[in-house]
């Protein structure tokens, strides 16, 4: 069974936006372990928050970068975007 990751954190994204600002080339992808399918992707100096679906089709959809929209409003956004039954719409 695979481990589940433990739900991010402001300091976790504080920290990883300071890491992108201070190197453009840093890349990273973090998953929250707070909400299935949300996860953090640091690329071009920039923290964004993606979603994840899987199912028949894969797919991954930008939800807002980090700073326009809070880590709780991020949750929010994936957890509409699963649908009512966790399923992907």
């Amino acid at each position: 069974m695979p481990k589940r990751s433990a739900p991010l954190t402001k300091r976790d994204l504080d920290g990883l936006q300071r890491q992108a600002a201070a190197d453009p080339t840093f890349n990273a992808k973090r998953a929250d372990g707070g909400q299935h399918g949300l996860y953090v992707r640091v690329r071009q100096g920039r923290v964004e928050f993606w979603h994840r679906t899987r199912g028949r089709r894969r797919s991954e959809t930008s939800i807002d970068r980090y700073g326009a929209i809070t880590l709780h409003q991020a949750r929010k956004a994936a957890g509409e975007r699963r649908g009512p039954e966790g399923e992907s719409p």
